[in-house]
């Protein structure tokens, strides 16, 4: 069982995203044998005798409210098994290999080992901070300048990602030096050519770019797949709005990456960039494409939103990944967002307003903060 799942790891790092889910049906198939059920062949499809192997084993368990199981969603189901059953999880990918670096050539040599380090404490982080552990291994390629970024994250990918052009001119020319972007457990890292570690891109700023993208992957492993023809609409409605996503990857990688910069100067330099660029309508993050709003407006509004909702303590940021669990368990995200955060979508809306210095009768209210967010999902 082990070398067929450590052949479909292979295929899935050749082929990228769609096949990583490919890969964790498998990993669901071989938990289901392992424990007595016929799944049928460990093929990574899931077909009616998976399913029906998963209804099987939940049921034996007193019904541990898992999905059912798809195309898109074996990463929620192949973590949850696991969890269930611990013994399982020899099962998960990650068990074998959690990190798979690929470095273009022209990148500097030290960048490598610093992003290693970081990812390293970044998923021991996740276990002993958030009780959170991950399925399946992350792939991380990293390059300089936008023609190397695009061709390596194609060629990874089988060609199975979109926008690869238009997401490298976004990520290779950021002025901190570097930035991300995470299509399930694939992430690309990007820097801007001619920068190197310690000289034009600090080391807090790769850490911070490394743990916000980490993040993204473990929102997905949890919630699984859009299906491909997803519109947007559909995207909001299976992980919430993009304000929420982002605001939410900026807050935990803040946590992880630079620790002893809490403090309420920081939400002021959201506050300042917000009156800067505008204050924005959070609800409109649930109607409109992240091309149609402001970016700036994006990251700083959903990172001060979160920053109300939440404090920087883990038993507070847990809740994030409890959310996104809780979607990946069924649950709507309105749902979620409730049970997590003790109120409505509608009421942090009107919270987060009232934030706002500008506002007719507004008072500025402060809470635990944050850095400026980093560009990532």
């Amino acid at each position: 069982m082990a070398r067929l799942c450590a052949w479909i790891l292979a295929l899935a790092v050749l082929a990228g995203p769609a096949m990583a889910e490919h890969n964790a049906v498998a990993c669901v198939q071989e938990q289901l044998a392992a424990s007595g059920y016929d799944p049928g062949p460990v093929d990574g499809y899931p077909g009616r005798r998976t399913r029906l192997a998963v209804i099987e084993f939940s049921e034996a368990r007193g019904k541990l409210d898992l999905p059912v199981l798809t195309e898109e969603n074996g990463t929620v189901l192949c973590r949850l098994i696991g969890e269930a059953v611990p013994e399982l999880q020899a099962y998960w990918p990650a068990v074998q290999e959690p990190l798979i670096i690929t470095m273009a050539p022209d990148v500097p040599g030290n960048v490598e080992p610093a992003i290693r380090d970081m990812a390293r404490e970044t998923l021991r982080r996740f276990a002993s901070d958030y009780d959170l552990r991950l399925a399946m291994p992350m792939r991380i390629v990293v390059a300089e300048g936008e023609a190397e970024f695009a061709r390596m994250m194609d060629e990874i990918s089988n060609g199975n990602l979109r926008n690869l052009e238009q997401r490298a001119v976004e990520h290779c020319n950021d002025d901190t030096g570097v930035s991300g972007v995470t299509y399930g457990t694939l992430i690309g890292i990007c820097l801007v050519p001619g920068q190197e570690l310690g000289r034009g891109v600090s080391l807090t700023s790769l850490n911070n770019v490394v743990a916000h993208e980490f993040v993204h992957s473990a929102q997905r492993q949890l919630t699984g797949r859009p299906p491909r023809s997803a519109s947007f609409q559909d995207f909001v409605d299976h992980r919430g709005p993009l304000w929420l996503t982002e605001g939410s990857a900026t807050m935990v990688a803040e946590a992880l990456a630079t620790p002893d910069i809490y403090g309420i100067r920081f939400l002021r330099l959201l506050e300042e960039e917000l009156s800067a660029v505008g204050w924005p309508d959070l609800a409109l993050h649930e109607l409109r494409p992240e091309n149609d709003l402001e970016t700036d407006q994006l990251y700083a509004g959903g990172t001060l939103a979160v920053a109300r909702l939440l404090s920087p303590a883990p038993e507070e940021l847990v809740r994030i990944f409890r959310f996104y669990e809780a979607i990946g368990r069924g649950s709507d995200w309105q749902s979620a967002f409730a049970d997590q955060f003790g109120q409505t979508p509608a009421a942090a809306y009107q919270a987060f307003l009232a934030l706002n210095p500008g506002a007719p009768g507004a008072e500025v209210k402060t809470a635990p903060g944050l850095t400026r967010p980093r560009r990532g999902l």
